[in-house]
């Protein structure tokens, strides 16, 4: 999981930094497929480290954490995209995950 943090927070300098259109879909499919990867390891975590009768309750908490971050992720963009342009909204959605790989 550690793995997958890091390449994420490199893959969304990297799209915020590319130069051509195919570097910024190289980046964000790596990036995806981070997501993609830690999505399915906390649902692993939180249903083999919940207690019997609350299993089926975590991969419902990790999506709705998943969701809750879809729809935070547009407000930003709603809100800051006129204002810091598409490059620094991409590097200012890392911030979350900087605490995650710290953890």
């Amino acid at each position: 999981m550690s793995v997958t943090i890091i390449l994420l927070i490199i893959s969304a300098i990297g799209a915020a930094l590319a130069t051509n259109k195919w570097l910024f879909l190289a980046w964000r499919t790596l990036a995806g497929a981070c997501i993609g990867a830690n999505f399915a390891t906390v649902v692993v975590y939180s249903t083999e480290f919940s207690p019997n009768k609350y299993r089926a309750v975590g991969p419902l908490i990790a999506l709705m954490g998943s969701y809750t971050s879809i729809f935070a992720v547009n407000l930003m963009g709603f809100f800051f995209l006129n204002h810091v342009g598409w490059r620094w909204l991409i590097i200012i959605i890392t911030i979350p995950v900087v605490p995650a790989w710290i953890l």
